[in-house]
């Protein structure tokens, strides 16, 4: 009885410690600060606390040590390799950074084409960029965009944001904070509930669908309300993922506040990502030609234009992409949501005539730039309508 009672303990304990090792490696790949992972913090104590006597199911403790080591050297090194892109000063190249190059990141945990090697060839390429660029800071290129935007006041804001309450309070506080920036008469933007729901319901859906939305909203905060630098945010371990995640949100925000949900309009156009200057307009959307064989309608099999839902509304995004000044400026997320949103509407038609009006009517829109914000009665207009996005 007693043999059986300690067998059954065992395998409790084993099924424990199984799944203890599930959740540090779940951890591991969850964590977006560095000093979450490592060699100093709690996950990196837990995981040299696991019995390797108890663990089943081919479970090494070795190999979780490692999957961690090698999570924040990649990590770190994207960090690295960032800041040193933002680094204007040369003697930190020719020393700090060398220092912590050599010092901070262990080789043996990077996967390639990761190196040490490469980090220095990074250090001294900016190193001869900063010393050989006319004395005096470049200004950054101008925004066409930057004049509807408010001025804010960020002295206004807590440093840090509140902590008190469930996740939905902690959104209506950032939004609080935000207002508190604003001057009076900015702050009306931000006087209806139905913006007010729409921003906190953007902020929460990037929060779910964020790998540690604690620390989105942590690094978003900083980004949004305080509008931090991105040297600043690596200082406080965000990893660049994160930085890029938060400025990615605030963006997305701002463009709906500002631009978006105000309906700016020049002329009849609604206020658009800018253009780009070199792009040759075509008058009429990209065609598809396929060989369709021979028929009563085709006798000699000549090639003729065919019209597939998803083949079409491609061809027009990748002319939008080509039409756009900085391609970067619009996420893959919204890109790949204006294009299904396309393909969406495109299947609403029963034949190809109307298909063809439709995929027209929308080049006219998305490169042409005909958006008529007057018309809310038409379906295609109001389908653009709908983004909370620039584009």
């Amino acid at each position: 009885m007693h043999t059986l009672r300690r067998y059954r303990l065992d395998m409790l304990q084993a099924e424990t410690e199984d799944q203890l090792y599930d959740s540090n490696s779940d951890l591991i790949d969850l964590y977006q600060d560095l000093q979450d992972f490592d060699d100093d913090s709690d996950l990196a104590k837990d995981i040299l606390r696991l019995n390797q006597s108890l663990l089943t199911g081919g479970h090494n403790v070795e190999d979780l040590v490692n999957k961690r080591k090698i999570r924040y050297a990649n990590e770190k090194y994207d960090n690295f390799e960032f800041a040193i892109n933002l680094e204007e000063k040369s003697d930190e190249l020719e020393n700090t950074w060398k220092r912590k190059i050599d010092s901070e990141i262990d080789q043996q945990y990077l996967t390639s084409p990761r190196s040490l090697e490469k980090l220095h060839q990074l250090r001294r390429h900016r190193m001869d960029v900063l010393n050989t660029q006319p004395v005096g800071k470049r200004p950054p290129p101008d925004d066409p965009l930057q004049e509807y935007f408010p001025t804010r006041i960020t002295d206004r804001a807590r440093k840090t944001r509140n902590y008190a309450g469930n996740v939905n309070a902690q959104i209506s506080s950032i939004v609080d904070e935000y207002k508190k920036t604003l001057r009076r008469d900015d702050r009306k933007q931000l006087t209806s509930r139905i913006k007010n729901d729409h921003v906190k319901k953007m902020i929460h859906d990037a929060y779910e669908k964020s790998r540690n939305g604690k620390s989105l909203l942590d690094a978003f905060y900083d980004v949004w309300i305080l509008g931090a630098e991105d040297k600043d945010l690596l200082a406080k371990s965000f990893t660049k993922k994160r930085i890029d995640e938060a400025r990615e949100l605030s963006k997305n925000i701002d463009n709906y506040v500002w631009l978006i949900s105000k309906k700016r309009i020049r002329g009849t156009e609604r206020i658009r990502l800018p253009p780009n200057p070199n792009y040759q307009m075509i008058k009429y959307y990209p065609k598809l030609i396929k060989n369709v064989g021979f028929s009563l309608n085709n006798p000699l099999g000549f090639m003729l234009e065919v019209v597939d839902n998803r083949e079409n509304v491609e061809l027009i995004m990748a002319e939008y992409k080509r039409s756009l000044q900085n391609p970067s400026e619009i996420s893959a997320a919204n890109f790949q949501k204006i294009e299904e949103t396309l393909v969406q509407g495109i299947s609403k038609y029963d034949n190809d005539s109307e298909k063809k009006e439709y995929l027209q009517k929308v080049f006219d829109i998305l490169i042409s730039r005909k958006l008529n914000d007057v018309e809310d009665d038409d379906d295609i207009d109001n389908m653009f309508d709908s983004f909370d996005f620039l584009f």
